[in-house]
């Protein structure tokens, strides 16, 4: 039944009432009110569709406010939960609800919907980084905790052979920190929050001032564009994400480190998408590696009991794929390139926790991953999920000490 029908019958409706309760002998207030009456029930229909069309709802199915409630409580256990990984788990498990949920509403890269998938599995990424903190805060003590200052560039000695020359490495953590503080601030954009430090300053100088004022945040704030604005956002939907960004910032607590003042000269160039390959149309046998791979990456973030047979699956796949179809053997390669990316990601609070203890020659087998991770290229710049992706690769270098500069 249409718009106009249901006005009319309702119209109809309250006429046939008011002429049975009004006495006949006033026909001219009988009008006015037959009138007066009729037209209210088209300003009532009118108000209530402007309501559910225009005033926006929540941009979060049911579904995922639960598995919300669920993300809360795992995070808020910390350091007491049974493991490491039981926060960055169900977090993703929201992510990949939450962006099922956008797809449904026909939402694949732009929309309410999809930012709001966007911002919990940004949160997702930061959750890893969480259960890999603390890994790093038991491996290396009190230096996971020094920060100081980003070391100027004179005097500085390249590690390694074929280290581009505007690249330095750190000793401690400084990059991992910062890098961490100012993915919270931006998430917490939102809405004002009491956990939140540096929204006046973030505000203040994202258009502005970054090329000339560090202040409290580092000078790498104006690559973060991959971040919208997500003032648009429903108080429900703000509200579940504040809630949610809390419990995932709480996870940091004990081992949090402090945002550093970078020394003037040293712009650390992340937030920036640092995989240019040049990639062809996809072929039908690519599409479907690409079906397996996304398969296994969504088992490697849930760390899921087929994880392992997943990514076997998806690593046969890109190699078949490559010697049966030539001309897309790179975009094969990016697939399950990527899928073994993420898997780099996942594995390394495990090899960080149990790598063998730094010696007086340097060699460090956390760091060692950490910068094979950083320096990693079968990684596809049009991927789907290339902004937690850069995340990823970021706060890997940040473990690794290294700093590249535009």
């Amino acid at each position: 039944m249409n718009v106009r029908n249901v006005a009319a019958r309702l119209r109809n409706a309250v006429i046939r009432l008011l002429a049975i309760v009004l006495p006949p002998w006033n026909i001219s207030w009988r009008i006015m009110l037959l009138i007066f009456a009729g037209g209210g029930v088209v300003i009532v229909l009118v108000t209530l569709l402007v309501t559910v069309w225009l005033v926006p709802g929540p941009e979060l199915s049911d579904d995922t406010v639960r598995q919300i409630d669920r993300a809360e409580e795992a995070c808020s256990l910390g350091m007491d939960a049974s493991n490491r990984s039981a926060c960055s788990d169900v977090v993703w498990k929201v992510c990949h609800t939450s962006r099922a949920f956008s797809e449904e509403q026909g939402e694949l890269r732009s929309g309410k919907y999809f930012e709001a998938s966007m911002y919990i599995c940004d949160l997702a990424v930061l959750a890893d980084a969480g259960e890999l903190a603390s890994v790093l805060a038991d491996r290396y003590d009190k230096n996971f905790e020094k920060t100081g200052f980003y070391p100027p560039l004179d005097g500085l000695n390249s590690r390694g052979d074929g280290i581009a020359e505007n690249t330095i490495f750190v000793k401690y953590f400084i990059l991992f920190h910062d890098l961490v503080n100012l993915e919270f601030s931006i998430l917490y954009e939102t809405s004002p929050s009491p956990n939140n430090l540096f929204l006046k300053d973030l505000i203040a100088k994202k258009n502005s001032e970054l090329a000339d004022s560090y202040g409290e945040l580092p000078l790498y704030l104006e690559n973060r564009e991959k971040y919208p604005i997500y003032s648009n956002f429903s108080s429900e939907t703000k509200r579940a994400l504040r809630n949610l960004t809390d419990s995932v910032a709480d996870y940091f607590d004990e081992f949090r480190g402090t945002a550093s003042l970078p020394v003037t000269g040293v712009n650390p160039k992340v937030g920036e998408n640092p995989w240019g390959h040049n990639t062809a149309e996809m072929s039908e046998l690519s599409d479907i590696v690409k079906q397996i791979c996304d398969e296994a990456r969504v088992a490697i973030r849930e760390r899921s009991d087929e994880l392992q047979e997943d990514l076997s699956n998806c690593l046969m796949a890109g190699e078949f794929c490559g010697h049966a179809w030539p001309a897309s053997k790179i975009e094969c390669s990016l697939e399950s390139g990527t899928a073994e990316f993420e898997n780099m990601w996942q594995r390394l609070p495990d090899i960080c926790s149990t790598a063998n203890e730094t010696d007086n020659t340097g060699d460090d087998e956390c760091r060692d991953a950490a910068l094979t991770m950083c320096d990693y290229q079968l990684v596809s710049p049009e991927d789907d999920w290339i902004g937690q992706l850069v995340s990823m690769r970021d706060f890997a270098c940040g473990v690794a000490g290294k700093i590249s500069q535009p």
